[in-house]
């Protein structure tokens, strides 16, 4: 990852939070994130221990 890439990113964060409605949006969507982690990782390890 160039380092361009990186102060895109930093800067693209730092906007969102500025305004509160993005930075709503970019918790939300956190939220659903760790969700769908948590779901997929149940359903790996019953995959898993399934005989």
């Amino acid at each position: 990852m160039g380092e361009d890439s990186i102060k895109m990113k930093l800067e693209v964060c730092m906007r969102s939070y500025a305004d509160p409605v993005r930075k709503a949006r970019v918790q939300v969507q956190a939220v659903f994130s760790e969700m769908e982690k948590a779901r997929l990782l149940t359903k790996i390890r019953q995959a898993r221990d399934a005989p």
